[in-house]
């Protein structure tokens, strides 16, 4: 697939779902009474830049399904005639010098008005990064000056929210280690936190406005109070389930040929496995040699390679490593080696620079799992077992109505799925749940996937709201990937505030 071009597989599809979604929406516009005042064709479409013919295209399709108001488009650092469409209004995205990127703006279509279409408000986090914070002084600036030129502004974001589950998603960068994988927490530093609550950013957002925003009402509706957090504390450990009895618990493990990935699994109705972990075993002979990896995993693989009698090696490698090898040893066994691999999708690329020249870093190329053959010296191994852990809700009741093993300390290792039960009285709250001690991994309550952990921060707790709690025993499921964690007595706890880095690893912007 050729994604955001005019190659025909691709609009085709953009035409066929365009056709779904704006017939839900063209009765809602203002011409006809509704809400809707415009309509964005694409989004910072400059950046990527892959095809002139594009954009025409894409607003064609727009006007046909019945589209009738404001058409525009918005674009940051790539905004130029090439990529913006003649007669149609363009927007601009920033964080700060506003003076100057709204002069770009007026010097790329005078006479016409000014809009921001993303002001930053703060920003999102990768994993591994620091946390980043955009000052609120820096930010009442920003937002005076626009309006203070009189030009219009929406904000990105007002509120962020939460990437619960696997929607965490991924950038591609021009800087190592390239491909950056989204955290959980989308907080943002907007004026609403992640769970909700008002911050001095939305006081001075309300200041800002009143002060320069003609029409802005003088008065507001009080806000709601802040939301109430539970402190529900530490709760034990008391189930554990290996990976090969989770394995067990799926529904069907796929033979292939050759490793396939994710998407081109027979799963889900033929459609593939879009999230989630796919595992993958073989068998082989050998007197010796190397097994490798052809081009590489995506995203991130634990590997084993192992007699039926002898664990031999294990190791933990990501898409960062290109030709992955390992050496069998050299004496011959009775016995066939067994090679397995249990490789996370860590989130689908859905912004990247057009000029990037590696092709696993492409929108066009986001298949996940193992993407290549792999080799035991120069013979390609076959007759595969492919599993794919997706964690949906059929599975996770699965797990919870299944009897676990007792945990028996220092006598098990990662990865592995442990259960633990959160009793609560009263009505449940908005709580964050806090890892201390686990490595990576996913969490889940009451079957609610919250979203993926990770020791290399920057977040530190997973927001849990209300609404997946309930009176009672709660279920509370942690599925462990690393080798090295040993936890003598397996717990979490819930705490009554967000902790979204340490303050050791902040980034002002």
């Amino acid at each position: 697939m050729k994604i955001r071009t005019t190659y025909p597989p691709f609009i085709k599809a953009v035409d066929r779902y365009f056709g779904q979604v704006l017939s839900l929406v063209k009765e809602y516009q203002f011409t006809k009474g509704g809400p809707i005042i415009a309509v964005q064709i694409e989004n910072e479409y400059g950046s990527y830049a892959a095809d002139e013919k594009y954009m025409p295209s894409v607003m064609e399709i727009i006007k046909k399904y019945g589209i009738v108001e404001l058409l525009f488009t918005s674009d940051g650092e790539g905004i130029s005639d090439e990529y913006t469409l003649p007669g149609i209004l363009a927007t601009i995205n920033f964080q700060r010098n506003a003076n100057v990127k709204l002069d770009i703006l007026q010097r790329q279509q005078p006479n016409r008005p000014l809009m921001v279409m993303e002001y930053w408000s703060g920003w999102f986090d990768h994993w591994g990064e620091n946390h980043h914070l955009f000052p609120n002084s820096a930010y009442t600036e920003t937002l005076r000056t626009i309006l203070k030129r009189g030009a219009s502004v929406n904000f990105y974001m007002f509120y962020g929210g939460t990437n619960f589950g696997f929607m965490n998603g991924a950038n591609s960068e021009r800087s190592d280690p390239y491909y950056y994988p989204t955290i959980t927490s989308y907080d943002y530093d907007a004026p609403l936190s992640e769970s909700g609550d008002i911050t001095l950013k939305w006081k001075a957002t309300v200041e800002e406005l009143r002060a320069y925003a003609p029409g802005f009402p003088s008065s507001l509706p009080e806000p709601p109070p802040p939301t109430a957090y539970a402190k529900y504390g530490k709760v034990m450990m008391t189930g554990y389930l290996p990976l090969q009895q989770l394995l067990d618990t799926v529904a069907m493990t796929e033979q292939h040929e050759h490793p396939v990935s994710m998407e081109m699994l027979y799963c889900n109705g033929g459609f593939g496995q879009g999230y989630g972990f796919t595992f993958y075993r073989t068998t082989f002979q050998s007197n010796g040699g190397k097994i490798t990896i052809q081009d590489r995993i995506a995203d991130r693989a634990h590997i084993w390679l192992h007699s039926e009698d002898n664990n031999i090696f294990k190791d933990v490698f990501d898409s960062s490593v290109r030709n992955y090898g390992l050496t069998v040893p050299g004496e011959a066994t009775e016995k066939p080696y067994k090679l397995e691999l249990l490789v996370e999708n860590q989130g689908r690329i859905n912004y990247q620079y057009h000029s990037l020249s590696s092709a696993y870093l492409k929108m066009d190329n986001q298949r996940k799992g193992v993407l290549g053959n792999i080799l035991h010296n120069t013979n390609v191994l076959i007759n595969w077992e492919i599993t794919p852990l997706q964690f949906d809700a059929n599975y996770m009741q699965k797990l919870m109505s299944m009897q676990w093993l007792d945990i028996v300390e220092n006598t098990w290792e990662g990865p592995a799925a442990f259960m633990g039960t959160l009793d609560i009285s009263g009505t449940p709250q908005d709580t964050f749940l806090r890892l201390d001690g686990w490595g990576k991994g996913v969490a889940f309550v009451n079957g609610f996937n919250l979203g993926r952990y990770w020791k290399k921060g920057p977040q530190q707790t997973l927001y849990v709201p209300a609404p997946v709690l309930h009176t009672g025993p709660n279920v509370i499921i942690i599925f462990e990937l690393e080798f090295d964690i040993r936890l003598p007595s397996p717990s979490v706890t819930f705490i009554n505030q967000p902790v979204l880095s340490t303050s050791t690893r902040e980034t002002y912007m």
